[in-house]
């Protein structure tokens, strides 16, 4: 006699869960706060927050706010000129490199007094090292930009030496070296503002009152 076997299957049931998105809303919040934090920090070097007075918090906002009530026109007159120079540069290809900065940083260094640092002076200045940096390049991208028309003749060097030869020391090449430079340097200034002056003039500059 045969025997009829009857195979039986058990099925296993598996409960899934329902994600609740409202449960973890509040991560996706804290990680962009935290991301917008960074991002703000990166851009500004700074937090948006700068203080407490007891719970109080001194936004950054307030601090820009007064800051631009003080000097803020100086301070937007500075930022367009840098931006119109750097353009003439970039169109010109004036390119200062790190080195020359370095040297020139270097130069200025010679300069101090003793137990007086760079970063001192910087420091009383409200400035870092990365902003000499920046400032110096510019200031020498400038020169460059100009100092190719500046020249000194021998009358002038005569001249001024005839002047003023009782306040020079050293040999008479000395002095027509020291002279030289210094009338030079004095061209070189005067001539960066006419420069500065006429890429203003010719700029096209719209301002948010």
């Amino acid at each position: 006699m045969a025997v009829k076997k009857t195979i039986v299957k058990s099925e296993s049931v598996v409960e899934v869960k329902k994600f609740d998105i409202k449960k973890y809303k509040w991560v996706g919040v804290v990680v962009t706060l935290v991301l917008v934090l960074v991002v703000f920090w990166w851009r500004t070097n700074t937090w948006p927050i700068v203080g407490f007075v007891g719970l109080r918090p001194i936004t950054r906002f307030e601090v820009d706010q007064e800051l631009f009530k003080q000097g803020g026109k100086s301070i937007i007159d500075n930022i367009v000129t840098q931006n119109i120079v750097e353009s003439e540069l970039a169109s010109k290809k004036i390119v200062v490199s790190d080195t020359d900065v370095d040297v020139k940083l270097g130069e200025i260094k010679s300069q101090l007094g003793a137990g007086t640092t760079i970063e001192q002076v910087l420091a009383d200045s409200g400035m870092t090292l990365a902003d000499a940096k920046k400032q110096l390049k510019l200031q020498m991208g400038i020169e460059k930009a100009v100092s190719a028309a500046i020249s000194v003749t021998q009358a002038e060097v005569d001249e001024y030496i005839k002047t003023n030869g009782a306040s020079l020391t050293g040999t008479d090449e000395e002095k027509k070296l020291m002279v030289e430079k210094y009338l030079g340097q004095q061209k070189v200034q005067t001539a960066i503002a006419a420069w500065i002056e006429g890429l203003r003039s010719k700029a096209k500059v719209w301002l948010v009152k």
